[in-house]
């Protein structure tokens, strides 16, 4: 016998739950529990199901069974009889659609799964758990909802889909409808956000059939710090864990960023004691500079940019560019047109984390540029002629690795240990690197002659 109850839960464990009867002679019970439904990681979310639908195959030639549907939250119990054998279970999820443009109100098939050669022995009683997963079902449609926030500054913004060939399917403005939903057959598709004559940012789209893809596009856009300040100081407050994500584009950071001495004092001004993430890759300008060390470490708010995607056409990070920002956090990537990294750029930004690339176009990278990060491991690029003193020490321990690529004439490395070009200068021994027997041999300096080896012996 197998008996179901309802008064399901999407996404918990164990919602088909036994009623306490005995079996029928020459039948036996199976416990059913569904699973899975919260373990999407793409576009469409976990669905709120409506009812589901059982099917069983006899797989030994034994009587077979008609479909059980079983309704969320109806709360009434339906006994299902199993003949002893073997078994197919098919289980079948569905949600509610109404009121969205372009399909039919109705119950629609979102996730499916399935659980082969059961064995139900009579009398006894057999514990099944059926995964669901969703899956693109031709022929079938689901939804796409999005969800825009822009400021005036905008002066137009654009959301297109197009199939993965390219073929246009929906173009809308997001200016007119911020908000919206629309039914789109299940596939996949490209969306594409145009903003103002600003570079088009590309994203996939999976629509499952009968489940609801959200496009989270809740990224503020601005052209204007002023604009930008005037948001930010009305918003509610937040933390570390829900900044603000913001873009700025079509400024300039040599001239509209400038606030007396500090060329980014206007931006950090307009945070106003917010966490903001800011994507700053389509501004335009080459150099951020600001005068001196008391400057930086005077800004307000420095500890409130949580992240931070510089220009694309920035060439130079001046001294002192990001000085404690400790907010801070994660990767960071110098843009491929960098050229020169300033003393103390990125000093104690201790939240800085994985991997650091120094890419092929920097050549100088100035004293303690990178001094109490806590980068895992530095790859230093082919051109880089100057490292200065103390740039990637490490106080937290998590540097195991500094590599160079093996075409630089000015430095090396061995082992993940920096070296001069000759390795006749030891530079930096990251402070995690681990090798129990380490030997250096070193010229000496001009007033002394011939060579002297160095040994560090470390735990095992």
């Amino acid at each position: 016998m197998l008996v179901f109850m309802a008064g399901l839960l999407s996404g918990c464990p164990d919602v088909i739950k036994p009623e306490q009867t005995d079996a029928l002679a020459g039948t036996g019970r199976v416990i059913v529990s569904v699973v899975g439904t919260g373990e999407r990681t793409i576009l469409p979310g976990a669905p709120e199901f409506s009812k589901f639908e059982f099917t069983f195959e006899p797989l030994d030639g034994q009587p077979g069974r008609g479909k059980v549907t079983v309704i969320a939250g109806g709360g009434a119990t339906e006994p299902v009889e199993l003949v002893e054998g073997k078994w197919n279970i098919i289980a079948k999820g569905f949600v509610n659609i109404s009121g969205i443009e372009g399909i039919a109100n109705g119950e629609y098939r979102a996730a499916e799964g399935r659980q082969d050669n059961v064995t139900v022995n009579a009398g006894k009683t057999a514990s099944v758990s059926i995964d669901l997963k969703g899956a693109v079902q031709a022929g079938e449609k689901g939804v796409f909802t999005w969800d825009m926030s822009l400021l005036e500054g905008a002066e137009s913004a654009t959301m297109a889909i197009r199939t993965i060939e390219g073929a246009n399917v929906k173009e809308i403005n997001l200016k007119a409808n911020p908000r919206g939903d629309t039914a789109l057959d299940s596939g996949y598709y490209l969306v594409t956000l145009i903003l103002d004559s600003q570079p088009a940012k590309t994203e996939i789209l999976h629509i499952y059939g009968g489940m609801t893809s959200s496009a989270d596009l809740n990224v503020l856009f601005f052209n204007n710090l002023d604009a930008m300040a005037n948001y930010i100081g009305k918003a509610p407050a937040n933390n570390a864990d829900t900044p603000y994500e913001i873009i700025l584009y079509g400024l300039n950071v040599e001239t509209d960023f400038v606030q007396g001495d500090d060329q980014l004092g206007r931006l950090f001004n307009s945070l106003k004691g917010k966490y903001v993430k800011l994507d700053m890759s389509a501004c335009k300008g080459q150099n951020i500079r600001v005068k001196s060390f008391d400057v930086a470490y005077n800004r307000p708010d420095r500890d409130k940019l949580v992240g931070i995607k510089l220009p694309n056409s920035i060439t130079g990070i001046g001294d002192y560019a990001f000085l404690h920002c400790s907010g801070l956090t994660g990767s960071l990537t110098i843009p491929n047109s960098v050229t020169s990294i300033g003393a103390m750029a990125f000093r104690e930004c201790r939240g800085l984390t994985g991997p650091l690339t120094i890419p092929d176009s920097v050549t100088n990278i100035g004293d303690y540029a990178f001094l109490y990060c806590s980068f895992t491991s530095v790859t230093i690029g082919n051109s880089v002629a100057d490292i200065g003193q103390r740039a990637f020490d490490n106080a937290s321990n998590n540097l195991s690795a500094i590599n160079v690529d093996a075409n630089n004439r000015n430095y090396s490395s061995e082992q993940g240990i920096l070296y001069n070009y000759n390795k006749t200068t030891l530079i930096q021994y990251p402070r995690k690197k681990q090798v129990p027997h380490f030997s250096y041999r070193s010229a000496l300096p001009a007033s002394g002659s011939g060579l002297f080896t160095i040994v560090l012996t470390l735990p095992a």
